[in-house]
């Protein structure tokens, strides 16, 4: 999904920091599968995503306001991304939890 500030870059020349975000989020989201899913499997691979895609976003932003002054229109996105990720923490523990109450 290409986010304004993405073509706002690539108009004032600056694809070369595009591509370096991009490069710097996949390093991460690269790391993150290789710690995480071996630790917590699927759910890890999910958390390396949203990671990856976090740090794509913020740095995107973050350079956006120094150099070309334009509105973040992905608040929306973050909190909803942010929301699901807790919900699908929160759901694992309690499914847990439960799993270990039956058994009981």
């Amino acid at each position: 999904m290409q986010i304004p500030q993405v073509g706002v870059l690539y108009a004032k020349g600056h694809g070369r920091v595009y591509s370096t975000f991009h490069l710097i989020s996949l390093c991460v989201g690269i790391s993150s599968i290789l710690y995480l899913v071996p630790r917590i499997g699927t759910y890890g691979a999910f958390l390396a995503f949203v990671l990856q895609e976090l740090v794509f976003r913020f740095a995107i932003n973050i350079y956006c306001k120094k150099k070309c002054s334009i509105a973040f229109f992905d608040k929306r996105v973050l909190v909803g991304v942010l929301f699901i990720l807790f919900s699908f923490l929160a759901f694992r523990k309690i499914d847990n939890s439960l799993a270990v109450i039956f058994l009981i």
